[in-house]
């Protein structure tokens, strides 16, 4: 179930600029919404930022939850020879990855709030 979330969710914020004819790399502008949501006091850009990009940011942190679930309930489901608990593990743990990759992108490109 958690492996269908973050999937969900990931699917959502590739599809929504396919939708509004924006640009598809806009990770950066999702973690911001996400901790803008998360910590009111960190700045979002609300001036240049579409608002359907704050909504479907603030799902970013359900891919990390998600993905985690997923590892946690699959790890004692693959002791017991369920071959979907492999197929389970192995979504979470690339959602994770691509998670801490989109992180660290987006870090890099909004460097002290200055876009590089």
């Amino acid at each position: 179930m958690g492996a269908a979330v973050a999937a969900a969710v990931v699917a959502i914020q590739v599809a929504a600029p396919l939708t509004q004819r924006g640009d598809l790399f806009i990770v950066a502008d999702y973690f911001l919404a996400m901790a803008h949501r998360l910590v009111a006091d960190a700045p979002y850009p609300f001036a240049w930022t579409p608002g359907w990009v704050y909504a479907v940011g603030s799902l970013t942190p359900l891919i990390p939850a998600g993905s985690v679930l997923a590892l946690v309930a699959g790890h004692p489901a693959r002791r017991a020879g369920a071959r979907t608990a492999i197929c389970t593990m192995v979504v979470g743990s690339c959602l994770i990855l691509g998670y801490v990759a989109a992180a660290v992108y987006s870090t890099w490109v909004w460097w002290n709030g200055v876009l590089l």
